[in-house]
């Protein structure tokens, strides 16, 4: 289980909110969590995301949240 602190912008790329997940498992769920907020409140398309470790996981939730946001739409 990890946890994450995942920051949300909004289309002109400010801070929307700064949300912290825990006891995160399934990291398939967690993606598709997170585009089903960004669609449902029309935010930027890019999130940052860090590990309760301090670990940057960015990029790779990004490259996945394009999918999943692509699914979400279809």
């Amino acid at each position: 289980m990890k946890t994450f602190k995942v920051t949300f912008f909004d289309k002109n790329m400010d801070v929307f909110k700064v949300e912290t997940f825990h006891n995160v498992v399934n990291q398939s769920a967690f993606g598709e969590h997170l585009a089903i907020l960004i669609n449902t409140l029309e935010l930027a398309e890019v999130v940052r995301c860090e590990s309760s470790e301090g670990k940057n996981y960015s990029e790779a939730v990004n490259y996945f949240l394009k999918e999943d946001l692509a699914e979400l739409r279809a």
